[in-house]
């Protein structure tokens, strides 16, 4: 049925690529690779069970989590950028709700018909000036979906579920009512054509000048504490397995382990051969002649010494899984002689890591955050890694406790208060330095300035843009966070100074076109189609249900807002 369909994924959608390459790797690490903790030998993971899944699985946290994902891609406008993970995370648990109570009642999927009609009425697909689907969108993801690992079963399955969470949610809400009014008022917000112009101040420009007591950094300490204190941090050492120790210098591989050696990179090889100076000819023309077919005598020494680095690095990982079925197999404990013994007779060397939390695992002595986040699988029953690959290396994580949580006193940490008080009061000058600018240019505007030279004045950096809807992509450069100013703006008005991280940004409405429109306009009746049914009655529904079903999960403080 998706023929209609197919120009790239990667294009319009990277940040899901980037998060979907994400999920694919954490599951295949997790739970296929060969140093999984969750293996028969790791410690056991905590059921999560929540509704018919359970998150503790890959399986469930797929269902839920991946599928969720993609559904959000499908129908979250793609200018707004990539949604935050809680908004992922709140979205994909309510959307499982939903399928659960669906699948508990019996609702029937979408025919072929209504499937197409539901996918048309996406707004990841809809082209936001036109407010009608947008076939290219939609053939792009289609098309690129094998470049994901996705296949078009699965994305049409997820978008029957999706077919079945709308229809049940206008379930529970029941049948809406809206006012012609209302409607014509929304439609008329929708569709109403803005110029704008804006003026910013970047926040690196703005200079204030703050002496803190002591008694306001004691007083800011004290009401921001939690800021500052330490998490639970583990205790870790661990061991390497370096191939560069297990280089066999003398070994000379046979002619045929150079033979498939040299042809299973004989790619690469070619392509490292320099590409010959162009060569003039009689005629006036030049010609570069190709390169010179490589062979195996002119890159047998770089064949020999990749063949022995091979070989180090099995060997490193086998001496490395040896070591670690030693201490298993012996029950060694941790600490003791016989450990200690141990590493001395393999020529290892124990190196201690500083302690750190499982929420902000930074690298540290070469060793990835993935590879020192394995250490909190581990526990003191458990003390020691599978070898974990890490770059050209193996390790072994060997626990050795944790450091409790704690809040340090303020001398302590009075540094880090300091900086942080001096940039709370930047940050609040800087909204009180824009309000002051926004009254001056509202003056000069009112003298009969234009809002250009009003922003010069003020040494802002000003810029126009073309006129857009509201319901339409923002021009470049606009920001898709400014759209919300809009909503209070009338033609000639200028909005209240917007604090962004790096900016501080005020939007003049240079002109505003309303349309007027009538109860039986085109536009407020398809307004009218998609605001049928009311969900103001699903929260309530949901949130009861969502809060026994989270309850056993990690999710369960986060219920509430779902």
């Amino acid at each position: 049925m998706f023929n209609w369909i197919q120009t790239s994924l990667i294009k319009h959608y990277k940040w899901f690529m980037v998060l979907l390459l994400g999920v694919m790797i954490v599951a295949f690490v997790f739970t296929i690779g060969n140093f999984s903790p969750w293996g028969n030998n790791g410690p056991t993971v905590k059921s999560q069970p929540f509704l018919n899944h359970d998150l503790s699985t890959a399986q469930g946290s797929e269902a839920v989590f991946g599928r969720g994902q993609l559904s959000l891609t499908l129908i979250y406008p793609s200018f707004f950028g990539p949604p935050s993970e809680s908004m992922v995370v709140d979205y994909s648990l309510s959307r499982a709700g939903f399928l659960y109570m669906a699948n508990e009642l019996g609702l029937p999927g979408p025919t072929n018909e209504q499937l197409k009609e539901h996918i048309q009425g996406l707004n990841g697909f809809m082209d936001f000036s036109t407010q009608a689907f947008d076939q290219t969108r939609f053939s792009a993801f289609v098309s690129s979906l094998e470049t994901t690992g996705l296949t078009e079963a699965y994305l049409t399955s997820v978008l029957k579920d999706d077919y079945r969470v709308q229809k049940m949610q206008e379930l529970l809400g029941g049948p809406g009512y809206i006012l012609p009014v209302e409607a014509i008022h929304a439609t008329q917000d929708e569709n109403t054509e803005w110029t704008l112009e804006t003026a910013r101040l970047a926040y690196s420009e703005f200079q204030a000048e703050i002496e803190p007591t002591q008694e306001e950094l004691e007083s800011f300490y004290t009401d921001n504490s939690f800021r500052y204190a330490v998490d639970t941090r583990a205790k870790a050492s661990y061991l390497k397995f370096d191939p560069v120790n297990y280089v066999d210098n003398e070994y000379s591989p046979e002619a045929g382990e150079k033979s498939i050696h040299f042809f299973t990179n004989k790619a690469r090889y070619q392509a490292a051969i320099p590409t010959p100076a162009p060569i003039e000819k009689e005629d006036g023309t030049t010609e570069t002649p190709e390169a010179p077919e490589v062979t195996l005598a002119d890159v047998e020494d770089q064949v020999i010494d990749e063949i022995r680095k091979d070989q180090a690095n099995k060997k490193a990982q086998e001496v490395a899984e040896a070591f670690a079925y030693k201490l298993f197999d012996s029950e060694i404990e941790n600490g003791s002689e016989a450990f200690n013994t141990a590493i001395s007779e393999a020529s290892l060397s124990l190196k201690e890591l500083v302690p750190y939390p499982q929420s902000a695992v930074i690298m540290q002595d070469g060793l990835t955050n993935q590879t020192l986040g394995r250490v909190f699988n581990l526990n003191d029953s458990r003390y020691f890694s599978d070898p974990i690959q890490n770059g050209n290396e193996y390790v072994i994580l060997i626990y050795q406790g944790e450091e409790p949580a704690y809040t340090p006193e303020l001398p302590e940490v009075l540094a880090k208060v300091t900086i942080d008080y001096i940039e709370e009061q930047r940050r609040a000058k800087f909204t009180e330095n824009g309000a002051t600018i926004k009254e001056a240019v509202q003056k000069a505007l009112a003298e009969g300035q234009s809002f250009a030279d009003a922003a010069k004045a003020q040494n802002l950096t000003h810029q126009t843009f073309e006129a857009f809807k509201k319901n339409a992509t923002p021009p470049t450069g606009f920001g898709a966070d400014l759209v919300p100013q809009l909503d209070n703006l009338n033609e000639s008005d200028v909005s209240d100074w917007v604090s962004a991280t790096t900016e501080g940004v005020l939007v003049f409405a240079v002109k505003k076109s309303v349309p007027e429109l009538a109860s039986e306009s085109e536009e407020v009746t398809a307004y009218l189609e998609r605001q049928k049914a009311s969900t103001s009655n699903v929260q309530y529904i949901m949130q009861e249900m969502m809060a026994e079903a989270l309850s056993g999960t990690q999710f369960a403080q986060e219920n509430a807002e779902i």
